[in-house]
């Protein structure tokens, strides 16, 4: 019998804070009720706990306010000076799905904080989440919101022509999926994709699926896609890298930014995507980002690594909602 190629969480090299915040995690959690919709409030409450002891607070020139877009609601950050046609990013947000909101602490501090960094206006919906909404319903809140925003710029004080998507995690796999259908369907693209840790697929990819399958976030896929994706439902488009692989692409695809974490199952299958977007002629920005798990991006008031992977993705996003400034530059 051929030895396992699994990898224990304790036998991997991390940051002393890294190793704080896991230590907090088993502190703080309580009983989880049975089911992901029972389990909402504890793990909301252990997040918020998190993020008050390890991220980086709203920066004061940041204006936070919720909205609904398309009637999908959101939190709604923009910076100081921000102006009457401003560069818009719509972003979803991470859960495996089920679980997470555009309302929770951490990404209140994480979004405030791009949105100044970036020089951009986020969006961040609160959309569906399965097992009562699965697929197509996050996917089709993502498009709700950037039809309305691309409908009527100046509701939201958004220029019509820097329009993007993106999102982390479960969110950058709705996020994609809603850009790929869009190009199938001919319709207006966004002006950048941001994909951070997405699940590229909903099925195991490459040596990293294997060598963190335990102990990384990654435990209850099985259930996951089962609640997520149930039998049947899959109309093409909610798998990005399936879709990518399975024809050429009918209308071009917007410059694209996947990053993914060293240490995390979703990896390969992240940099397969990035690869698959490039075959498909999408200009694609890769970042892997070394002795990061899964969803350590967020420690910003304490790992260092974090506020670098916050600083690469933002200078992204820069670049790409405000091409005149590279334009000045060169």
């Amino acid at each position: 019998m051929a030895a396992s190629t699994r990898t224990a969480l304790a036998d991997v090299d991390l940051a002393p804070e890294i190793r704080q915040w896991l230590a907090r995690i088993g502190d703080l959690r309580g009983p989880v009720a049975p089911g992901f919709e029972a389990s909402r409030a504890e793990e909301r409450r252990v997040a918020d706990a998190l993020a008050r002891e390890f991220t980086l607070p709203v920066p004061d020139d940041v204006e936070a306010t919720t909205v609904e877009v398309g009637g999908v609601p959101a939190r709604r950050y923009r910076p100081a000076g921000i102006g009457d046609a401003a560069p818009t990013h719509i972003h979803l947000h991470g859960g495996a799905f089920v679980l997470g909101s555009a309302f929770e602490l951490v990404n209140e501090r994480t979004l405030a904080r791009r949105a100044r960094d970036a020089g951009v206006q986020i969006l961040s919906l609160d959309y569906r989440l399965a097992p009562g909404h699965p697929y197509p319903a996050g996917r089709d809140d993502a498009l709700l919101a950037y039809c309305a925003v691309l409908t009527d710029p100046a509701a939201w004080s958004a220029d019509p022509a820097r329009i993007g998507l993106g999102g982390v995690s479960a969110g950058a796999t709705i996020a994609a999926s809603a850009t790929l259908m869009l190009a199938d369907r001919h319709g207006p693209a966004p002006i950048h994709l941001s994909l951070e840790v997405p699940a590229a697929s909903l099925r195991a990819i490459g040596e990293s699926a294997e060598r963190y399958a335990e102990g990384f976030g990654n435990d209850d896929v099985e259930e996951v896609v089962a609640a997520y994706l149930p039998t049947g439902a899959d109309d093409g488009w909610a798998q990005p890298l399936d879709r990518l692989e399975a024809a050429p692409m009918p209308a071009p695809l917007p410059p694209v930014l996947v990053a993914v974490a060293e240490h995390d199952p979703l990896r390969d299958g992240g940099i397969a995507l990035a690869e698959a977007f490039r075959r498909a002629g999408a200009p694609t920005e890769l970042q892997v980002h070394t002795g990061h798990l899964h969803a350590t991006a967020t420690l910003t008031a304490r790992f260092a690594g974090a506020l670098d992977w916050q600083a690469r993705i933002a200078a992204e996003l820069r670049r790409a909602y405000h091409p005149e400034e590279t334009t000045d530059a060169a």
